[in-house]
């Protein structure tokens, strides 16, 4: 036996007869008796509270406001009640007589207004103060509307009749409170106008302050130059005084130099009378200097000659080391045979460095002398460089140079050489015997080898003597000599100091050319020595020695120009020393008149002493009448003073007051910018905003049109469950010939199931197309909302029939309880959050609560997504139901004494 055939089988029972078919009919309907009538009858309550009848109260006398008008809110409020048409209003007298009405429930609740309600809400405005500036007292007292319920008629009631009374006071509040802020904002604009004309008045009075601060000023001013300029008075009388005094003593002094003076003119004319006579004896010493320094420039032009003969010999002398260096190069090939010659070539430099050194010496004692002792020494120094040139001089020749140079360099060669070859055997690097190293240096030393470097060297070497420097030198001396007798006029050439100082940096030079030719003489020799491998260094040696000499007579054509500076100085000298002579001359002629005068001073002093008397007397008086005007500036000094400080005290106090003018006045401008100044259309908008402040912004993700909309997702989930209960009333969970038969459990449960849920199917459509059409429910998707319901039914039926099937009797009543635990724990009035903590997890466990879930928000249009959760959960509670079925199919063929005598029968 299939288990669509079981289902059919147990559907068909109930077309047989008209009872089952109304059976059939009525289980069918009862989900839609209780769904559908029940959301018909509370579809919109609200709507209809205006059948309430209500009882209405107004026992307000009224007041008198401010302003003189008589104001009575009570029956303000009682008209808007009426016209608003909430409730039934019912005029009562009295508030004993209401109370009755609403204890014994002809009227649903009563609404009474004090006798006091307008006095009350008008003690909040009265704060405005009278002409004196007083308010009098301020006593705001709360107005209150009283409203009688009674929970007895009905609590909800009680809720709509509180929350109408909570809009009653808010809508008298906020008009109260427009009224009261109004009057306010008011009395802001008053005080607004009355800064406004303080700081007017203030502004007057600081301007007149600023105008007397001015006056006072100029006063003070005033005050304070009178004071500064009797001080000056006095200080100048007290100075004049002094100065008085000062003058008469210095009168008194003036009359005794009047006399000194007249005592000195005489010693005066007295002195000038020798004046005369010495400037007579400097004149004739002048004319004898003339003489002298005549006499300095004649040696000088002698000295000047004698150094043009040196730089001749200087020039020659640069001719032969130049012949010098050209026979040093052909000498290269005979080295060893130039060593000799070199080293006399060096002895005979020596001696000219000898010579030249002394040179230096002697002009450079000339110079330091000069320095030190002045020019008086100069003839002594001169004495000095004429002697050394002359012991230079006097030294002997030893003959021509180059048969001297030749001479010395054949034998001092053959001697290096001899030493050179004796080491060299005892070494072992040659192999000679002694009479061939004798041989060898016979040969070097013999005549011919002189023949050969005599005629290489007297090419060079043999015009040049040593006696040729010796001859300059004499005429050197010859010509410095000649200027002995400039001793006689040391003291008058300053200037030669520095033409002797150019000579010693000539003679300097000259010494430093000649000892570069003796270094440039001794690398020769040392070239010689050093054989083949240093021959090229004794060209090199007698180059560097043409080179010096030229710089010698370099340093010799600079002290010839010296010199010449020298006998200018010397001629420059003697023009001055005329020109000296002249002043003297001068000065002579004026001593002679000095003298003339002298004599008339003596008479002017006479007359000066005689003047000074008579001013002395006239100073005397003038001290006295000093003295009378400084006593008097003294009091006009204390007066002046004592105006000043008043003047200062006063300025100081106006100032005070200037600056607390200011400061009230821009107090005062604060205070007026600060203050608003409202007109009347902008108090009206700012009062209505200050008595109702808040206003509540309700933002709805989904909105019920009604009630009805609101109950209905807890109603229609609801009724489906009542529908599986009252299913299981009369449907029976299985069919005991199938249980008997070798059907199996799954097609038993499968085939006891179907017509469980074909009846909560039906009943899930019935319910929704009453709903949805017959009472308008608005739905955002009603397609969905339907699917789910029908998936809510099937699934509700099978966890109705898996307990009935399972537990029997017991399962029906465990249904019922379930109806009854879902009921409370579904959210449908409430929400589930308010429910004690005991009962909690029931709203999770149970399915009922995850159906009103899911069909609010599939009906609001809100969070759609979120109903696949809740489909996969009622799809889970399917399957349980189904396995409660097979759990019943199994245990229905399991026969058991309680089953055949059951304790209780259905």
């Amino acid at each position: 036996m299939t288990s669509l055939r079981l289902a059919l089988t147990e559907l068909k029972r109930f077309s047989h007869g008209v009872l089952p078919k109304l059976v059939m009919l009525a289980v069918t309907l009862v989900p839609l008796l209780y769904g559908g009538v029940y959301l018909y009858s509370n579809w919109n309550p609200y709507g209809r509270v205006d059948n309430v009848s209500a009882a209405l109260v107004q026992s307000d006398r009224g007041a008198t406001d401010e302003s003189g008008k008589h104001v009575n809110t009570g029956e303000d409020v009682a008209k808007e009640l009426k016209d608003a048409g909430n409730f039934d209003w019912q005029d009562v007298s009295t508030r004993q007589e209401a109370v009755d009405k609403v204890e014994k429930g002809e009227l649903g609740f009563a609404l009474v207004i004090p006798s006091d309600f307008s006095q009350k809400l008008l003690s909040t405005s009265r704060f405005q103060p009278d002409e004196n500036g007083k308010t009098g007292e301020v006593d705001p007292q709360k107005a209150g509307l009283e409203i009688i319920t009674n929970d007895a008629n009905n609590y909800l009631l009680t809720n709509i009749v509180e929350k109408a009374g909570t809009s009653v006071r808010d809508t008298v509040a906020s008009q109260v409170g427009d009224e009261t802020a109004n009057q306010l904002l008011a009395s802001f604009t008053d005080i607004h106008g009355q800064l406004v004309e303080a700081r007017d008045g203030s502004q007057k009075v600081t301007d007149g302050t600023v105008q007397l601060g001015s006056a006072i000023d100029r006063l003070k001013g005033g005050t304070s130059d009178l004071v500064s300029g009797s001080q000056r008075l006095n200080s100048g009388a007290h100075q004049l005084h002094d100065a008085e005094n000062q003058l008469v003593d210095g009168q008194r002094q003036g009359l005794d130099g009047a006399q000194q003076l007249d005592d000195g003119a005489q010693q005066l004319d007295s002195a000038t009378g020798q004046l005369a006579d010495g400037t007579g004896q400097l004149r004739s010493g002048a004319g004898q200097l003339k003489d002298g320094t005549q006499q300095l420039a004649d040696g000088s032009g002698q000295l000047k000659d004698g150094t043009a003969t040196l730089a001749q010999g200087a020039t020659q002398l640069k001719d032969g080391t130049a012949q010098l260096s050209s026979g040093a190069t052909q000498l290269k090939d005979g080295t060893a045979q130039l060593s000799s010659g070199a080293t006399q070539l060096k002895d005979g430099t020596g001696k000219l460095v000898t010579g030249a050194t002394q040179l230096d010496q002697g002009i450079g004692q000339l110079d330091t002398q000069l320095k030190e002792s002045g020019i008086s020494q100069v003839g002594d120094n001169l004495t000095g460089v004429c002697r050394d040139l002359s012991s230079f001089n006097d030294q002997k020749a030893t003959g021509r140079l180059g048969t001297d140079v030749s001479n010395a360099v054949v034998s001092e060669n053959a001697k290096i050489v001899r030493e050179t070859l004796q080491q060299q055997v005892k070494d072992g690097t040659i192999d000679l015997t002694q009479q061939q190293i004798d041989a060898i240096v016979g040969t070097l030393g013999g005549e011919q080898a002189h023949q050969r470097i005599n005629d290489a060297t007297a090419k060079g070497l043999n015009d040049f003597e040593a006696t040729d420097i010796g001859k300059d030198l004499a005429s050197l001396r010859s010509s410095t000599c000649a200027a002995n007798g400039v001793s006689q006029i040391a003291q008058q050439i300053d200037q030669l100091t520095g033409g002797v100082a150019q000579l010693k940096d000539g003679s300097s030079t000259l010494a430093q050319g000649v000892k570069s030719a003796d270094s440039a003489a001794g690398t020769l020799a040392d070239g010689a020595k050093t054989l083949d491998e240093k021959t090229g260094e004794l060209a090199d040696g007698a180059k560097t020695l043409d080179e010096k000499t030229g710089e010698a007579k370099s340093g010799i054509a600079t002290l010839d120009e010296k010199t010449g500076e020298l006998a200018d100085g010397a001629k420059t000298l003697n023009d001055k020393t005329g020109q000296l002579v002249s002043g003297v001359n001068q000065v002579d002629d004026g001593a002679q008149q000095l003298n003339s005068a002298t004599g008339e001073l003596t008479d002017g002093t006479g007359q000066l002493v005689s003047g000074s008397q008579q001013l002395l007397d006239g100073q005397t008086q003038a001290r006295d009448g000093a003295y009378t005007l400084a006593s008097g500036t003294d009091d006009a000094v204390s007066g002046a003073t004592q105006l000043d400080d008043g003047a200062g005290q006063l300025q100081s106090g106006s100032s005070d007051l200037e600056d607390g003018s200011k400061n009230l006045t821009d107090g005062l401008r604060q205070g007026a910018n600060k203050v608003p100044n409202l007109d009347e259309s902008q108090r009206s908008s700012l009062a209505k905003v200050m008595s109702d402040p808040v206003a509540n912004d309700h933002d709805s993700l989904a909105t019920a049109a009604n009630y009805g909309e609101g109950m209905g997702p807890f109603f229609m989930s609801l009724a489906l469950w009542i529908g599986v209960l009252i299913t299981g009333q009369f449907v029976r969970p299985s069919n005991e010939r199938a249980q008997a038969s070798n059907t199996s459990n799954f097609r038993i449960m499968l085939g006891s199931w179907i017509p469980f849920a074909v009846v909560s199917v039906a009943q899930a459509a019935i319910l929704f197309t009453v709903v949805k059409f017959a009472l308008g429910f608005e739905m955002a998707h009603p397609w969905l909302v339907l699917w789910f319901m029908l998936l809510v039914s099937v699934t509700f039926s099978a966890i109705g029939q898996g307990l009935i099937f399972l537990l029997g009797n017991p399962g029906k009543l465990l249904v019922l309880i379930l109806l009854i635990l879902q009921l409370v724990t579904g959210g449908g009035l409430m929400p589930y959050q308010t429910l004690p903590q005991p009962l909690l997890w029931m709203h999770d466990a149970f399915p009922m609560g995850h159906s009103i879930t899911a069909i609010r928000r599939l009906a609001y249009g809100v969070d759609e997504s979120s109903v696949w959760t809740i489909v996969w959960m009622m799809v889970g509670y399917l399957l349980i139901g189904i396995a409660l079925g097979f759990l019943g199919a199994i245990r229905s063929r399991t026969w058991t004494l309680s089953k055949l005598h059951p304790e209780i029968e259905a």
